[in-house]
C-alpha cells in the first residue's frame, strides 16, 4: 500500500532535479558561450505480477501484468549548438564560427600546468607580459609544430610589446633582401649569417603598434616602424619553423625552408613564430566533456578522440575577432519546461497526499 508513496516521491525528486537544470539554464542566460542542458526521464524497474502466456490450440495468450515503481533521471544532456554572436569591437575577443573549442593552460595551486582546459568563451585579455589569457589568467595555447591539421607541441600565445628586427640590405639597390626577428636585446643574427657578405647589416628594436587575429588564428602585428608582419601556418612547409610572410615597404617575403638561422626565422626562443598561431580542438563526443565551471571543460572518459590544429582547417570552425559567442539558452523554451516541471511536482505531491489519505482511512477502519 505504501508503494504509491515511494513512486510519487521518485516523481517529486526527479522533477525537482529538472527544476535545478532549468534554473541553471535561466541563471546563465547572459553567460558568454554557455551551453544549456536538458534532462530526460526514464522508468524505474517494474514489478511483474504475471509474466504472460503463449496462445495454444485451445486458449489465447495473455499479456504480462506489470506495475511500475516510479521515475528516475535518464540523462542530463548538453546542447552544444553554437550561440549567437555579440559584437564588441575588442580585438582580443574571439568567437568560433562553427565547431571546436579554444585550449587554455590548466593551472594548479602549486603553479604547475599538467594539461589544458577547453572553452568556447573567447573573452580573452593580453596581460602585462604580452600573453593572451582568459578571465582567470589561464594562458591561451597555440601551435608550435604543425603537421597538416594536427599539432604535437603547444605553447602559450605571446604578443610582445617589442621585437628586434634584423635586416640584410643590398648596398647597390638599397633593397632589403633578407629579414629576421628576434627578442629585444638579442644578437644571435650577425653579418656572418648573411647570404652575401657584400650586403650591409642593420638591426633595430620596434614597438608593437597594433595587432589583429585572423580567421585561422594567425596574428597580424603592425610595428612602430610601419613594418607589417603577417604570421600564419604553412602546412606545406617541411621545415615547420618558417611560418612568417612579410610585407615590408611594399616588398613581399615568402616563407622559406632554410635553417633555424636562415631567412625569416627567429633569433631568440623568447619570441618564436609558432607562438602566434592559435589552436582549437574538436572532440568526437562533446556530451562526454566534464564541466569544470568558469566556462571551462575537461575531457571525460567518454569524450572520445580529439583533433587539435589551427582554426578554419579540417572540421574546425574559423575565428571571428571583435565578437563573443552568446549563451544558447532559449528563454521561451525554458519557461515552458519550467511550467511542466512545476506541474510535475504538484501532481506527484497530490499523489503523495492522496496515498496518505487512503492509508489514514485504512488505519481508521481498524480502530
Amino acid at each position: 500500500m505504501t508503494r504509491s508513496l515511494y513512486t510519487a516521491a521518485s516523481g517529486i525528486n526527479s522533477h525537482n532535479q529538472w527544476l535545478n537544470v532549468i534554473s541553471n539554464n535561466i541563471a546563465n542566460t547572459n553567460t558568454i558561450a554557455f551551453k544549456s542542458s536538458d534532462m530526460q526521464f526514464k522508468t524505474v524497474f517494474s514489478d511483474t505480477l504475471t509474466g504472460g502466456t503463449r496462445p495454444d490450440t485451445l486458449t489465447g495468450g495473455t499479456n504480462p501484468r506489470q506495475v511500475g515503481n516510479g521515475v528516475q533521471i535518464g540523462e542530463i544532456r548538453r546542447n552544444h549548438n553554437v550561440g549567437g554572436s555579440i559584437f564588441t569591437g575588442i580585438n582580443t575577443d574571439l568567437t568560433i564560427q562553427g565547431n571546436g573549442f579554444f585550449t587554455v593552460e590548466r593551472q594548479f595551486i602549486d603553479g604547475s600546468t599538467p594539461g589544458f582546459l577547453l572553452t568556447r568563451a573567447g573573452n580573452f585579455n593580453r596581460d602585462s607580459a604580452g600573453f593572451l589569457t582568459n578571465v582567470d589568467g589561464n594562458r591561451v595555447l597555440g601551435t608550435r609544430t604543425v603537421d597538416g591539421n594536427d599539432e604535437t607541441t603547444v605553447t602559450p600565445i605571446l604578443i610582445p610589446d617589442e621585437v628586434r628586427i634584423f635586416k640584410e640590405i643590398d648596398p647597390v639597390t638599397s633593397q632589403v633582401v633578407q629579414m629576421w626577428l628576434g627578442a629585444p636585446g638579442s644578437n644571435t643574427i650577425t653579418a656572418a649569417n648573411m647570404g652575401n657578405p657584400a650586403n650591409t647589416f642593420q638591426q633595430a628594436d620596434a614597438e608593437l603598434q597594433s595587432f589583429s587575429i585572423g580567421v585561422d588564428g594567425s596574428v597580424n602585428m603592425t610595428l612602430e616602424t610601419g613594418d607589417r608582419i603577417s604570421v600564419r601556418t604553412d602546412p606545406t612547409n617541411t621545415n615547420q619553423r618558417e611560418m612568417f610572410a612579410f610585407a615590408l615597404e611594399g616588398q613581399n617575403f615568402a616563407p622559406s625552408n632554410t635553417s633555424v638561422d636562415g631567412l625569416l626565422t627567429i633569433a631568440d626562443s623568447i619570441f618564436a613564430p609558432e607562438q602566434l598561431q592559435l589552436r582549437t580542438v574538436n572532440v568526437t563526443n562533446p556530451q562526454g566533456l566534464l564541466d569544470q565551471g568558469n566556462n571551462n571543460w575537461t575531457l571525460g572518459p567518454n569524450a572520445g578522440d580529439t583533433s587539435f590544429g589551427v582554426p578554419n582547417s579540417g572540421s574546425r570552425g574559423g575565428l571571428q575577432a571583435g565578437a563573443l559567442e552568446s549563451s544558447n539558452v532559449d528563454l521561451a523554451t525554458e519557461f515552458t519546461k519550467l511550467i511542466l516541471a512545476q506541474r510535475g511536482v504538484e501532481a506527484n505531491s497530490t499523489t503523495v497526499r492522496t496515498s496518505s489519505e487512503i492509508i489514514q482511512t485504512v488505519i481508521n477502519m481498524t480502530r
